[in-house]
Formats: structure tokens, C-alpha cells, sequence
């Protein structure tokens, strides 16, 4: 029998990781097992990283890699990989169901994320083979905070884990029994990846190792070769306004178009963002004549992808027509393109008075 694995794909382009709350900079990196009814419960001491993780979604297809399509929409039973760019980590995960009632609607994924960032949560337990690469991570995390003032774990709400990486294993059978091939694929894995002194594999449990045929990810070396590349400094992005659309200008020119699963990232979040500091940061623009373009240009489309209430888009219109009437005279010469920045910003003020008008 074959199991057949898609390439690796970065978990942030299958469900949104966002964390809310700041960086808690005292925790001691200890672990403490209580009882929790009948059964043992192991969480971090003093409530860990205290950040919470927004609930793990899996994006609609039409956003998903067209791979993990097919994997979603295929017969039930998976096989899962977990691993870093930025950390050299194994996991191997099983389901019986497919990727959206399997690990997404039963909230698997924000086990493991609480997990990976020591997040407290009462029906998450923080199982040994996690712990590790935890303490690494949040102490890479508190060092990044004490040495950028800007960085993004002080943010009040940020996107994290941007390096972890994942790859789905399917058979092409309508059912079939994953739990059987987990330790076959875990040691096929470890082989790639042994080659790491500091290899974290945060598998603990008893596994079958049935007899299977492996296809590998077809850009498995590319991963290996990656391990420890990224920079930590890289992988959590404030959504502050300024960060975000940073970000999104700098999406669009890898890509050509800003990808759809950061915008509906942002989506996700847009209520939260709009009242605690992107309204506030959109006024101060205008009252400081700052150019505004590709900051609204960010705003509108996350918006648009959402289910944000329509008072937004007058609150949003309001704001771009005063900056339109306060900036016009210093715009024209603005390096030469100011005529078109200001047309630019008239079109977004038209298509958000056009969307608000719609529900009146």
C-alpha cells in the first residue's frame, strides 16, 4: 500500500494563528500536573505565555493550497507532519476523519498550538513532549521583546508561528485505518531529519509501524536545507496598522496580489483591530497629513472579506473624506504621484459608501 504526502505547506495558509494579549516576560518555563476530574492535566505554572489563541479555523477551500483540497475533500483517515523553518521539530499526528472534522471542528490544531507557545488553556494539557521546544520558543520570544521596542510580541494582537510547516498523507482509499502506518511514517521522517543534532521530536506515545510505501513531500529537502534558516525575528507580525500593511504591501510584491489566507487572516480579527487601535491610527493620519493610501487600501479589503457591521464603512468613509479635504493642497506635488493617490483614495471612499449603502 502506498500513503501518498502533499508537500509541506505553511500552517498560517490553512487557519488563521493569532494571539491576543501581551507577552507575559516572568514566567519561569515550569510545568505543574494537577487533577482535573478523573483525569491528570499538565498546564504551565502562572498561566504560561498568558496570551490567548483565537480558535483555529480551517480557511474556505477556494483559499486553501489546492492540494490540501483534495486532501480535505477526500475519504476520511489522515496522517499529518508537523515541523519548522525556523526549529528543527517532528511531530506526527493521525485523524480517522478528514482535515475539517478531523482536526479542525474537534479544535486539535489549537491544542498544538497552545502547546508550541505554552499558552494556558483548561482543556489543553501541556504533554511532555511539547515542553521543550516550548521554553525555547518563549524564551526566543522574550528576547526578541527585550531588544525591539516594536517588536510584535508586545502587540495586543498578533499573527504567530509563521515558520511551521505541515504536510498531509492520504491513500487515495475511501477509508483506511491511519493509526496503523503512525510510527511507519514517524521513523521515515526521523531518518530525513536525524541528520539535526538539536532535533526536538515531540511524539511520546506508543505507535504502530505497519508495513507502507511512503511518498514524500516533493519539497522535503527544501525543508530540511531550511531548518534553522528563519530568523525568530520573523515569525510573529504585529497587526498593528503599520506592521500589517507593511506586511501586505510587502505579500503583494512577492506574489503579485496579496494572498487571500492573510487577508482572511486579518478578516478574522478586523472587528477587534477596527475598534482597538486601526480607527484610532487611520485619525492620526489624517491629522498628521500623512499618506494613507495603501493603509485604507488594506482596511477596505479585509473588510470586504468579513462580516464586520456596516456602521464601519460610514466611520471608515468619514475619516478618508476628511483627510481628502485636509490634504488636498500638499498632495498635488506628493513625489509626483498625489493626483493619483487622491484619486485612489476617492475610489475607496466610493466603493465603501456603495457597500454601506447596501444594507439601508
Amino acid at each position: 500500500m502506498n500513503i501518498n504526502f502533499t508537500d509541506f505547506y505553511p500552517l498560517e495558509t490553512l487557519t488563521p494563528i493569532i494571539t491576543e494579549g501581551l507577552i507575559n516576560p516572568n514566567w519561569g518555563c515550569q510545568y505543574s500536573t494537577v487533577k482535573v476530574g478523573n483525569q491528570s492535566r499538565t498546564y504551565p505554572d502562572n498561566f504560561g505565555c498568558m496570551q490567548k489563541l483565537f480558535q483555529t479555523i480551517l480557511f474556505n477551500s477556494d483559499v486553501l493550497p489546492t492540494e490540501i483540497q483534495a486532501v480535505n475533500e477526500g475519504g476520511q483517515g489522515l496522517i499529518y507532519v508537523l515541523t519548522s523553518l525556523a526549529y528543527p521539530l517532528l511531530y506526527v499526528g493521525i485523524s480517522s476523519k478528514n482535515l475539517q472534522t478531523g482536526l479542525f471542528s474537534v479544535g486539535r490544531f489549537s491544542h498544538h498550538l497552545r502547546k508550541i507557545f505554552a499558552i494556558h488553556n483548561v482543556s489543553t494539557s501541556h504533554t511532555l513532549g511539547w515542553q521543550e521546544h516550548a521554553v525555547q520558543r518563549y524564551k526566543d520570544r522574550i528576547n526578541i521583546n527585550s531588544n525591539n521596542e516594536s517588536s510584535p510580541s508586545r502587540a495586543y494582537i498578533s499573527c504567530i508561528g509563521s515558520d511551521l510547516q505541515i504536510a498531509f498523507a492520504h491513500n487515495g482509499l475511501e477509508e483506511w485505518c491511519p493509526g496503523e502506518y503512525e510510527g511507519t511514517v514517524f521513523d521515515y521522517f526521523y531518518d530525513q531529519f536525524k541528520m539535526h543534532p538539536d532535533l526536538i521530536c515531540m511524539n511520546t506515545g506508543k505507535m504502530k509501524r505497519s508495513e507502507v510505501h511512503i511518498n514524500a513531500p516533493k519539497n522535503i529537502e527544501e525543508i530540511i536545507k531550511s531548518f534553522g534558516s528563519l530568523n525568530p525575528f520573523q515569525i510573529d507580525h504585529s497587526l498593528d496598522l503599520n506592521f500589517a500593511t507593511n506586511r501586505y504591501i510587502e505579500l503583494k510584491k512577492q506574489n503579485g496580489e496579496c494572498p487571500k489566507w492573510f487577508l482572511d487572516t486579518l478578516a478574522r480579527v478586523i472587528k477587534y483591530l477596527w475598534e482597538d487601535s486601526w480607527r484610532n491610527s487611520l485619525e492620526c493620519m489624517v491629522e498628521e497629513w500623512i499618506n494613507i493610501d495603501d493603509y485604507a487600501e488594506l482596511i477596505l479589503t479585509v473588510a470586504l472579506r468579513s462580516s464586520i457591521k456596516p456602521r464601519f464603512y460610514k466611520e471608515f468613509s468619514s475619516i478618508l473624506v476628511e483627510y481628502s479635504k485636509s490634504i488636498n493642497v500638499y498632495m498635488n506635488d506628493y513625489e509626483g504621484h498625489g493626483d493619483w493617490k487622491l484619486s485612489k483614495i476617492g475610489q475607496l471612499i466610493q466603493i465603501s459608501d456603495d457597500v454601506y449603502k447596501t444594507h439601508f
